[in-house]
């Protein structure tokens, strides 16, 4: 592969994959067994760099030139270098499973490194972080009835997945929406840091009389009639400690799907859960700001704002984003061919579906499955990350379609 992107001195990539499997089934006598089958591959795959990478890039503002981006010849793609194994075992001509587990390494990824004021510029873009994924993923599919009229399957996908920072040759960088998510070597892709809540007296600062202080709502607050959440501050007692305060990573996902079909009626749904997770709640942290928030309802001005913090990331606004929803369901009716017969079309289905339908969710927003937000005003290319701030929601739909066939 040649791409411009790459930079002139790095521009011819070569890419393979390989793959191979072992049917057990057919060396066993065994009439149950219908199929068996151990596999495994390994491939590399590239990403590649934004395209002004390679150039020097300077901002103009009146007429003023400022320099931003020192451009690097050198850069070369993000390579992806994915290890799987897995099995398939279907039996009793009625079930249907499989595993499969991989290894991704994301190497030499792209990201922007800090230079000095004496070069004139911010940053210039290297090939210069690494990103370790494991993922499971794992199937069921039964057949409950299958004859001439009626016919019904169901479906269960499970998958599971993290990811690991293995490398990362520049400082930290607080990237993200409200720069809330931080890049470092060690750290689980996905984390987010925050300022954190005074709950406990112990937790006052070196010298404070808890006697000014009072618990509320869970809060150690201001004894002064105004119910000031206090922040745990750093060791020095003086700034705003941080820490890590969530991760979007969920502990699983699982999907559930049927098709029943019966004679020409064909009916499809689709139910996804997901199972832990945090998301950052910003929508409701401005909803403090403003007193608009029903959970604050009666509150002091003082209260609601040191929770608001400024708008300052905190724990009170990190929620749990598991859910289940009805993702999908469909019906389907096709014609009988017998309508066709004098005509150039050879059949027709009429279609209703919906998407979205409802949710089961603790979440207090509107739906926990926030959009993916891409943040680059900091040049970086590794900021897809969830969060809410406004963002819409998934769309409920309905659709009506017609299908016909020539």
């Amino acid at each position: 592969e040649e791409v411009s992107s790459y930079g002139p001195l790095a521009r011819n990539q070569w890419f393979y994959r390989v793959a191979g499997a072992y049917r057990v089934g057919l060396d066993l006598d065994e009439k149950w067994i219908d199929e068996l089958k151990i596999r495994t591959s390994y491939g590399t795959s590239g990403l590649r760099p934004p395209f002004a990478a390679q150039f020097e890039v300077v901002d103009v503002d009146n007429g003023n030139n400022t320099k931003n981006t020192l451009g690097n010849t050198q850069l070369g793609p993000s390579i992806s270098k994915e290890i799987e194994f897995g099995f398939n075992f279907d039996f009793l001509e009625k079930f249907k499973t499989s595993f499969t587990y991989s290894i991704t390494n994301n190497d030499n990824l792209v990201i922007p490194i800090p230079l000095v004021a004496a070069t004139g510029f911010r940053d210039y873009w290297l090939n210069a972080g690494s990103i370790e994924s494991k993922a499971i993923e794992a199937s069921l599919g039964y057949q409950i009835l299958n004859n001439k009229d009626m016919s019904w399957d169901f479906n269960v996908l499970f998958s599971k997945y993290e990811a690991t920072i293995t490398d990362f040759k520049r400082s930290d960088l607080q990237t993200g929406p409200a720069n809330a998510f931080l890049l470092t070597k060690g750290e689980e892709y996905g984390s987010f840091y925050g300022n954190s809540f005074v709950k406990s007296f112990d937790d006052l600062p070196a010298g404070a009389n808890p006697n000014d202080y009072i618990l509320y709502k869970g809060y150690v607050v201001s004894n002064d009639g105004t119910y000031t959440a206090q922040l745990i501050k750093d060791e020095g007692g003086v700034n705003d400690a941080v820490k890590k305060i969530g991760n979007t990573t969920p502990d699983f996902n699982m999907s559930f799907n049927t098709t029943f079909n019966y004679k020409r009626f064909s009916l499809y749904a689709l139910v996804d859960w997901q199972k832990g997770g945090d998301v950052y709640n910003q929508t409701k942290q401005w909803r403090f700001r403003e007193l608009a928030d029903p959970s604050i309802a009666g509150e002091t001005v003082g209260f609601a704002s040191s929770i608001y913090a400024v708008n300052k990331i905190n724990e009170a606004f990190v929620e749990d984003a598991s859910f289940i929803k009805l993702r999908e369901v469909s019906l389907r009716y096709d014609l009988e061919e017998k309508f066709f017969e004098k005509t150039f079309f050879k059949g027709m289905s009429f279609g209703l579906s919906g998407r979205n339908l409802f949710i089961i969710s603790d979440y207090s927003g509107i739906d926990p499955e926030v959009s993916d937000i891409t943040d680059t005003s900091n040049g970086s290319n590794l900021t897809s990350f969830k969060f809410d701030r406004f963002g819409y929601p998934s769309v409920r739909t309905f659709t009506g379609t017609v299908i016909l066939k020539f």
